[in-house]
């Protein structure tokens, strides 16, 4: 029941598109990363996992599209006194694709 209620109450957030296989955007990693801020990634390719805690589920996974819905809620959360795993929790800083290469693709 209560995993019902989520699906009507966050559908935006289940509904993600990944444009990059979980091993495309690793093998990408190396040669084509950039930290950003975390609020200016929408529209951007991850190259990590960012989880959330609560809840402690991944959020964010390598070659998902971030979307402004994700960001919002990530950062609400942090305000909130929530954690963010990522590779740069103290500057919420997220890795994602270089935008130059985000154009070729």
């Amino acid at each position: 029941m209560a995993s019902g209620l989520m699906l009507e109450r966050f559908p935006k957030l289940l509904n993600q598109r990944y444009p990059r296989s979980l091993h495309e955007a690793w093998m990408e990693l190396a040669l084509r990363a950039e930290a950003i801020p975390l609020e200016a990634s929408v529209g951007r390719i991850a190259l990590e996992f960012v989880t959330p805690y609560p809840p402690g589920a991944p959020r964010i996974i390598p070659g998902q599209l971030i979307t402004k819905e994700v960001v919002d809620y990530l950062l609400r959360l942090h305000e909130n006194g929530g954690e963010i795993i990522m590779s740069d929790p103290e500057n919420l800083k997220i890795l994602v694709v270089r935008e130059d290469e985000n154009r070729r693709r």
